[in-house]
């Protein structure tokens, strides 16, 4: 049996397993759930719940696959016996992480063909409404869909070929650092608008009247969604770990950190944004998905004006006349 591949180094496993635990639940369902319970109060809870369960859990998971030095399901089997109800848990959750690899393989093929269209220049320039409607022509074509697919797939594959310290690990440590600088520029100009200053405070001011028990078990369901736990991923990566030189405790602790960051830097990405245009903070998961794409055309326009870039600078005008009413 050939020797288990191990990390190069501790913040390349950092950044892999953040990179892991980054997701939708941060970018897209935090600013959402934020928004329906109450802002800050509801972020004092998310963190106690993140720290109390989220680094505990993630540590234990963690060390079970450094102990075992095996896969979920071979640690699972490893540790408490192949007929062991365990191994089937271990089992159920490589399942849920096919059905989130998937899910993640067509947003991801969304967010290619986006990128194209932008590149080519043919992103539409007008109302929320034309730019709602180049995504239903755009999904209602499968082959596009189906090449950029094929086309991620295709990388991921050369990513694993080149094995966990020469190709995931090397990405992840220029990646996910890659990811925390564009959110905190992006983070920047959002405060920078006018009226920004308002959705900051309700961002971070709490109202702990709208913290109800339906708040706090949001909270903690988002503890869960947003750090990953459970689904087997982070005992996989655990595994690579050296078995007696490394800190799990200590980088459990760190990857929860990055993970709250970057949830917390994205809320300050949307917020301000939200109340520069009048927008209500808290109408529901739409907040990324259908009601704001012509405020991210916004956004992307005035910040390359403001560097300097010729990019349709009438189009900006005219979309933030529209946004403000």
């Amino acid at each position: 049996m050939p020797a288990r591949e191990h990390w190069g180094s501790r913040f390349g496993f950092i950044m892999a397993t953040a990179s892991f635990a980054v997701g939708l639940g941060n970018i897209w369902r935090f600013p959402y759930v934020v928004g329906q319970n109450g802002g800050a109060a509801f972020l004092i809870v998310y963190l106690g719940f993140a720290i109390l369960i989220g680094i505990p859990l993630l540590t234990a998971e963690v060390s079970l696959g450094r102990k075992t030095q095996r896969s979920p399901v071979a640690g699972m089997a490893a540790v408490a016996g192949r007929r062991s109800p365990w191994v089937v848990l271990a089992w159920l959750g490589i399942g849920t992480t096919f059905i989130i690899v998937a899910t993640y393989l067509v947003l991801l093929s969304w967010i290619a063909g986006y990128l194209w269209m932008v590149v080519r220049g043919t992103f539409p320039s007008g109302t929320q409404a034309e730019v709602q409607a180049t995504f239903g022509a755009f999904i209602a074509r499968p082959l596009p869909i189906m090449t950029m697919a094929g086309l991620l797939m295709g990388l991921s594959g050369v990513l694993v070929a080149r094995g966990l310290t020469g190709g995931l690990e090397r990405v992840a440590k220029v990646a996910m650092p890659s990811l925390l600088l564009m959110l905190a520029l992006l983070a920047a100009r959002s405060l920078a608008l006018p009226g920004a200053g308002a959705g900051l405070v309700w961002y971070l001011q709490p109202d702990f009247s709208k913290l109800d028990a339906a708040a706090v078990l949001a909270a903690l369901g988002q503890a869960f969604f947003s750090i990953g736990v459970g689904v087997g991923s982070a005992f996989g990566l655990g595994s690579y770990l050296h078995p007696e030189q490394s800190d799990v405790p200590g980088n459990a602790t760190v990857v929860v950190a990055c993970d709250t960051a970057v949830a917390l830097l994205a809320g300050i990405v949307i917020f301000p944004a939200l109340f520069a245009f009048d927008i209500a903070p808290d109408f529901g998961q739409t907040l990324l998905i259908a009601d704001l794409p012509e405020q991210h055309v916004v956004m992307a326009a005035l910040i390359y004006r403001k560097i300097g870039m010729p990019w349709h600078v009438e189009r900006a005008e005219k979309l933030v006349a529209e946004a403000s009413g």
